[in-house]
This record gives C-alpha cells, sequence and structure tokens, in this order.
C-alpha cells in the first residue's frame, strides 16, 4: 500500500460525498444493523418521498457502500462494514461528539 500522504485522495471524495448527508448516515446505521427492505427504510423519520429514498440508496451503492441484496432489499457491502464504522467513528471524534463505549444495559 502506497504511503497515505503520497497517494492520489480524489477517489476518496465520492466516499466522503456519499457519507456527508444526515439521512445517507442514517440509512447507513440502519443498514449496518441488517439488511433492510425500502419499506423499513422508509419509515426514517424527515426522509421525504420514495424518490428520495432511492436517490440516497444510488449514492451509497455508487460509493460502493451499499448493495442490493433482493428486489428493494439492501445491505451494506460486507468489505465495508469495518471502514464505515471506522469512517463514523473518526468523524465522531474529530468533531468531539461522545462515543457511548459502555454497552447498553
Amino acid at each position: 500500500m502506497p504511503d497515505v500522504m503520497e497517494a492520489d485522495w480524489r477517489p476518496a471524495a465520492g466516499l466522503l460525498s456519499a457519507l456527508a448527508h444526515p439521512i445517507r448516515l442514517e440509512l447507513l446505521r440502519r443498514l449496518l444493523d441488517g439488511a433492510r427492505s425500502t419499506a423499513d427504510l422508509q419509515e426514517i423519520p424527515d426522509l421525504g418521498t420514495t424518490g428520495q429514498l432511492y436517490h440516497h440508496l444510488r449514492d451509497l451503492q455508487a460509493a460502493g457502500l451499499v448493495v442490493q441484496r433482493g428486489r428493494n432489499h439492501y445491505a451494506v457491502a460486507a468489505d465495508k462494514v469495518v471502514p464505515c464504522l471506522i469512517l463514523v467513528t473518526a468523524a465522531m471524534s474529530s468533531t468531539q461528539i461522545p462515543v457511548d463505549t459502555e454497552p447498553a444495559s
């Protein structure tokens, strides 16, 4: 793997852009919890129309984060689970949003 500081960072822009919307982050959160149907995902507050749902899913798919597992059924790509969690954790850490590390009771 090339040195990060010498690598071309431009390919990362698409992935970071896909994560730069609150609805897409919420979609990702729900998909990381398990594959979901579009009917399940449509229940996200403030999502908007079904067309907007598909728009956000397409952006996540274009970034390689989400795959379609069947008709109207989506999941996070298996090889992207850990990178997604790392990116979100790093972003939360960088913005000083506390990350709850205590197990839920």
